[in-house]
This record gives C-alpha cells, sequence and structure tokens, in this order.
C-alpha cells in the first residue's frame, strides 16, 4: 500500500532522510521510532504531502506522490504532535484562522456535487454547525447538573457560555438550512418535524438565556437556569432522531 524507495530529505545542506526504503502492506501496523531530530516527523511529513522530498520515490495504493499528490492527500490524515498554528495565537485568532480555511477548503477545494449543484456546499456548514450545538447544549446540560449537586459558581458559568454557544450554532442551523431548502424544495420553510423540533431548541435556549438577564438574586437564577437547561436539553435527541422520522 505505500512504497518508499531511496527517499532523501535535505534541508539547510543537512541530510534529514537518508535513503529511506519501506514498504508497507495493508493491514499491517508499523511504529516509527528514534531519537529527536531523527527525521520521524520530516518522514510522515513527507508521505502526508506537507513537504517535498528531494529525492526518491514514494507510491501509495498504487500512485505516485510526485504526480498525485491531490488524490493522496484525500486518503491520508496526518495528526502532528502540536499544532500547525502559530503558537502566540490567541483561542479566538486560531479559530477566526480555522473558520477562514475551512471556508476556502469548502469553496475552493471540494468538489461540486454532481445532483445538487454549488448549494450542497452549505451542508459543510450546515451540519457542522449542527453538532456544535448539540455538543454546547450537553455542555450545559451537564453543568447544569453539576451545579445543582456542588453549587460551585464556576460550573454554573460554564453551562451558560455553552448555551450562549450552542444557540449562535442553531442560529446558524437554521439560517443555512433555509437556503438549501429554497434551492431543492423551492419554498424557504416547510413545517415538518426537524424544522419545528431545530426551531423550538431555539426558542428554548433563548429563554435560558433571557432568564440570566432577569434581574433578581444570582443563585436563584442560576438555578431557575440550571433546571431549564436540563429539561431542555431533552428537544436534542429529538432533532436528532427527527431527521429519521
Amino acid at each position: 500500500m505505500i512504497e518508499i524507495q531511496k527517499l532523501i530529505k535535505q534541508a539547510d545542506n543537512k541530510i534529514i532522510l537518508r535513503g529511506i526504503n519501506l514498504s508497507i502492506e495493508k493491514g499491517e501496523t508499523v511504529a516509527i521510532l528514534g531519537p529527536n531530530g531523527a527525521g520521524k516527523s520530516t518522514l510522515l511529513k513527507v508521505l502526508a504531502s506537507l513537504m517535498k522530498p528531494t529525492s526518491g520515490r514514494i507510491k501509495i495504493k498504487g500512485m505516485d506522490l510526485k504526480k498525485e499528490h491531490l488524490k493522496i492527500k484525500r486518503l491520508l490524515g496526518y495528526l502532528p504532535h502540536s499544532s500547525l498554528l502559530y503558537d502566540h495565537y490567541s483561542p479566538l485568532e486560531s479559530t477566526v484562522v480555522a473558520m477562514l480555511a475551512a471556508i476556502y477548503l469548502i469553496f475552493m477545494y471540494a468538489h461540486i456535487e454532481k445532483t445538487m449543484g454549488v448549494v450542497q456546499k452549505i451542508f459543510y456548514i450546515h451540519v457542522s454547525s449542527a453538532w456544535c450545538a448539540f455538543l454546547a447544549f450537553f455542555v450545559t446540560f451537564a453543568y447544569s447538573i453539576l451545579y445543582l449537586v456542588k453549587r460551585k459558581r464556576i460550573f454554573d458559568t460554564y453551562a451558560y457560555v455553552s448555551a450562549e454557544i450552542g444557540v449562535f450554532f442553531t442560529t446558524i442551523v437554521l439560517t443555512t438550512g433555509p437556503i438549501w431548502a429554497k434551492s431543492s424544495w423551492n419554498t424557504w420553510w416547510v413545517w415538518e418535524p426537524r424544522l419545528i423540533t431545530t426551531l423550538i431548541l431555539w426558542f428554548i435556549y433563548m429563554a435560558y438565556i433571557m432568564i440570566r438577564q432577569m434581574d433578581g438574586v444570582w443563585d436563584k437564577k442560576a438555578r431557575l437556569a440550571a433546571v431549564f437547561g436540563i429539561l431542555g436539553f431533552a428537544d436534542v435527541p429529538i432533532v436528532f432522531f427527527a431527521i429519521r422520522w
């Protein structure tokens, strides 16, 4: 499946990989061991097309890495030990950079689907936003329970912040969904289970946020919001399974 012949990688007049020969068949598990600076990460980056080899030949599933590197990139995944983004980026800056990269990949790199055309690309945003919303509401659910049990304010804070994130992504879902519906169904909205339950979910957690903005003693608002966050999560599996109804 992977065939490496006489691979050499040189950088700054230093040879990092010297004449590597390796053959890996389907189903085999290979561990690359060595001290720091031995070239382990460099070899993986070359295989993932993140670095160009100085010389040598690499074939993956019969495809030559130099000639068909784009097809090979679609087959391989590379998870480094450290972030490929700059270490000094803040979480917000890293998020913005990642979002811009995702938008580029969606609209410039991903192929156009044959049946639905360009409008299909909205699913890359729509579906991922739905999963982010589900995860955020689960975090609100979990930390609301922890707050009621432990009565620690930090748990209430986590639940509140996560609910805001969930509402943000649910808003994206409710915005991108009708855009696709207009193209596919020739209507912006259809009163069917998955749309109605998603809209109800949005209203539930908007009400949760409104509870947090009410006047009153903090601990009473936190208890009420926690109960609301726990009960509101019951709509998440309903939304998920409504797709299959």
